[in-house]
């Protein structure tokens, strides 16, 4: 068991937005607040170098033993460059505590290139998207790689010691399935997990003693289909199997790099892409641009419910997926998501309703609200925070089970596309502080530029505290990569960037 857990002040974060119902609020920092978040007190402290573009969220790990150098407060980071790296977090020492490779070049083995397989949303090197998902009991990383090997390409999940970097026994195993079916590409009534279109951009989730990862398809290169697979923690078996679209085409679970989520009674719940429909009809199996709750476990697992819009059809044919947000479990069996139309629904957990004209089944939808989301929201006190993609920021309350149908507060900046995915951080109900990372229109302008890091006061987002614009000589944070939130951990705000983690804090300077 990883020591550390119950430290004053300080909580680890072990899996992409703080917990599996993908809240995105820290609700243990009593570091920063409102009071000291501001260009005279707070700004960039250093930066981690790294081998690649993060794009995954780092994850924080405190008070952690690491094989022969005592004991930190951890950063765990993992790179499109195949490596997963331990840092001090408070950058005693900046380099690598441990650094786990998984490219070999002289063996043959390297990085997936953006050339090979005909996508160039990720560049220069494919290797580790998906955020990884720790086991703080047994103090295991989980993380999904890929790599191309002698002409092949391969993806693996790998089990790694948290205090060492090494393989954990039965670690990794490769990705592979198939299911009976007859969708798209399909061999001898069987459709197959392809390593070469697949790219897990979804977090992973451990829920149910599995390791839950989603995949979906960069450039929807078809044909292909989206997988959700879950590995048994000890042993990396496979124990669920599921595609949405084993007998149609896409399907797949993206969501814009958010985790999938899990409810206290295990269930699983994903939200997916464009690509066929037909779970309305008898034997249908299909399930384009659905939310869909899962059964914990099997071959396939059990779709126990699903919501699909009514206007699933003109989604599909608009490349208008509602799969490009995540899902959020809220108090009171609430789900709320939204997606590439603009629209936020608000479902119940446990009865999603399947599919009806005009949505007359689920508890709210709000239409028009803004043009696209490629992201999550963060809940806090009541409030929802969206940053849609080339609109301000959001911030909605939620009072008797219903969405208030005007914001309560906006944000004067716009967000470009793609928008953000805001994380919180507050002590408890007080010093709530929204963060979020601003991109320069993300591959509209031909060349990539610095991201902005932004912070609002979580009460009303129409006050800025913070951004690291105010002082861009000493505050910049780096290149921007896309959709990854940063991290608020004991004090310090990660930013993860095309060159490494860029970290804020409070200036030595100032709080003496």
């Amino acid at each position: 068991m990883i020591a550390g857990m119950a430290l004053a002040g300080q909580r680890a974060v072990t899996t992409w937005q703080y917990n599996r119902r993908r809240t995105g609020a820290n609700l243990q920092e009593k570091k920063l607040k409102p009071a000291n978040v501001n260009p005279r007190q707070f700004g960039k402290l250093f930066t981690f170098a790294v081998d690649g573009a993060v794009y995954a969220q780092p994850l924080y790990l405190p008070d952690l033993q690491i094989a022969g150098k005592g004991r930190h407060n951890t950063l765990i980071v993992a790179t499109e460059g195949d490596s997963v790296y331990a840092f001090d977090a408070g950058g005693r020492p900046r380099t690598p505590l441990w650094r786990d490779r998984f490219v070999h070049a002289a063996a043959g083995i390297t990085t997936v290139k953006p050339q090979q397989i005909g996508c160039d949303q990720i560049t220069p090197q494919i290797g580790i998207t998906a955020t990884p998902v720790i086991d703080a009991q047994r103090g295991v990383i989980y993380v999904i790689a890929r790599t191309w090997e002698k002409g092949k390409f391969i993806q693996r999940l790998h089990a790694l010691n948290a205090h060492s970097g090494a393989e954990m026994p039965g670690s990794p195993v490769t990705i592979q399935a198939s299911v009976a079916g007859h969708g798209d590409g399909q061999n001898g009534g069987r459709v197959s997990f392809d390593p070469m279109r697949n790219n897990a951009r979804a977090a992973l989730l451990l829920a149910n003693g599995q390791v839950y990862a989603a995949w979906a398809s960069p450039c929807d290169a078809i044909p292909y289909h989206g997988w959700l697979l879950g590995y048994d923690a000890r042993t990396l078996q496979l124990r669920t199997l599921f595609t949405p679209s084993p007998d149609s085409n896409d399907g797949g679970i993206w969501q814009s790099g958010a985790g999938l989520a899990a409810g206290r009674q295990g269930h699983v719940y994903a939200v997916v892409g464009n690509g066929g429909f037909d779970a309305g009809a008898a034997g249908g199996r299909d399930y384009g641009d659905s939310v869909l709750k899962l059964a914990a476990s099997g071959k396939p697992p059990a779709v126990s419910d699903f919501f699909t819009p009514f206007d699933h059809h003109g989604l599909n044919l608009a490349d208008a997926d509602l799969g490009s947000g995540g899902p959020v479990l809220l108090p009171g069996h609430l789900l709320v998501t939204a997606g590439k139309s603009g629209t936020i629904y608000l479902l119940r957990r446990n009865r999603l309703g399947g599919i009806a004209p005009g949505d007359s089944q689920i508890e709210q939808a709000l239409r028009g609200k803004f043009q696209a989301e490629f992201g999550t929201p963060a809940w806090w006190n009541g409030n929802l925070y969206f940053a849609p993609a080339g609109r301000r920021m959001f911030q909605f309350r939620l009072r008797q089970g219903r969405l208030l149908t005007k914001p309560v507060a906006r944000s004067r900046e716009k967000f470009f596309y793609p928008g953000a995915t805001p994380t919180l951080s507050s002590n408890g109900r007080r010093d709530g502080i929204v963060w979020a990372l601003q991109l320069g229109a993300f591959n509209s302008s031909g060349f990539e530029q610095p991201a902005v890091l932004h912070a609002y006061d979580a009460r009303n987002i129409g006050r800025e505290l913070y951004s690291s614009r105010w002082n861009l000589h000493r505050d910049m944070p780096g290149t921007e990569v896309k959709f990854a939130p940063p991290l608020v951990a004991n004090g310090r705000v990660y930013v993860p960037t095309a060159n490494g983690v860029t970290v804020y804090g409070l200036l030595e300077k100032a709080s003496r």
